[in-house]
Parts: C-alpha cells; sequence; structure tokens
C-alpha cells in the first residue's frame, strides 16, 4: 500500500470544524447561561424553548449541557411521576429563563 493510501486510510476524513470564533462564543453563551440558572436556583421559573415549548417550575441542578427543572406539569418527555419530575433541557435550547 502507497503512503499516500495509508495516511488517507489513518486519518478520518472531517464532516464539520467550528471555527475559533464561534467555539468562543458557544462557550461564553454556555458560560452565562449556567451562570444565570445558577443565580435561580430552587426558584420556580418559566422557561420558553426554541422550538416554542413552555415548561414551569423550580430550576433544581444545572451543568454544561442541561438545566433540570422539577416540573409540575404533564408532558410526555417528563420521567417519572407526570405531576411531579425533573425535565433536562438543553441549555443550547432555551430562549426565555422568567421568574414566576
Amino acid at each position: 500500500m502507497s503512503d499516500k493510501k495509508k495516511q488517507a486510510a489513518a486519518s478520518p476524513t472531517l464532516v464539520y470544524q467550528a471555527d475559533s470564533v464561534h467555539s468562543a462564543t458557544v462557550n461564553d453563551i454556555r458560560d452565562k447561561v449556567m451562570r444565570l440558572c445558577g443565580n435561580h436556583m430552587n426558584k420556580y421559573v418559566c422557561v420558553k424553548m426554541s422550538d416554542g415549548r413552555c415548561y414551569e417550575g423550580v430550576i433544581m441542578h444545572v451543568d454544561r449541557s442541561f438545566v433540570y427543572l422539577q416540573c409540575t406539569m404533564r408532558d410526555p418527555r417528563l420521567f417519572n411521576n407526570p405531576y411531579s419530575a425533573v425535565l433536562p433541557l438543553m441549555l443550547f435550547d432555551l430562549l426565555v429563563i422568567a421568574p414566576r
């Protein structure tokens, strides 16, 4: 096998790579949303998602990917008891967080 074929087989084809400005912006937004959610921990809020769905509940936890909302409404995506369940919501799908 030629050196070019060996090198091509060893390195996978890149489909997408975000530029450094985009990556920095994404990290800044994530840090800002995490901080805001942390400041509203254990508080009752209304959250609007990018798909238009709205959820009301108490922010129980936040990490680098999700905010965990203790909900009191029926939704097929809720885990456990549908009247008191923790719903993990992706940080990048959040449009609005408003205190209630």
